[in-house]
């Protein structure tokens, strides 16, 4: 089941590792939990990316590279590589 987090005290970690099929489960599921969180993390940021590009794009016909630089948070190298876009 995934979503549902599952918190373990120090006491209940103590007596986990006693059982090594509860430990290795848990340790997977952990694992697991942890790669999902990156993956979402990794699609925000792109989102983000997108977000500012597109947004950088709108404004190209108005303002100059520095300034869409500095309010998109993109660099100027950046800015200026989409002029051909």
């Amino acid at each position: 089941m995934r979503g549902m987090k599952i918190k373990i005290t120090d006491e209940g970690l103590k007596y986990l590792s006693t059982d090594k099929d509860a430990m290795k489960i848990w340790e997977e599921d952990r694992k697991a939990s942890e790669e999902e969180e990156e993956i979402k993390n990794k699609y925000r940021q792109q989102g983000r990316m997108e977000e500012r590009i597109d947004m950088a794009k709108k404004l190209k016909d108005v303002l100059d590279d520095k300034t869409i630089a500095d309010k998109t948070g993109l660099s100027v190298e950046q800015v200026k590589g989409l002029e051909g876009n």
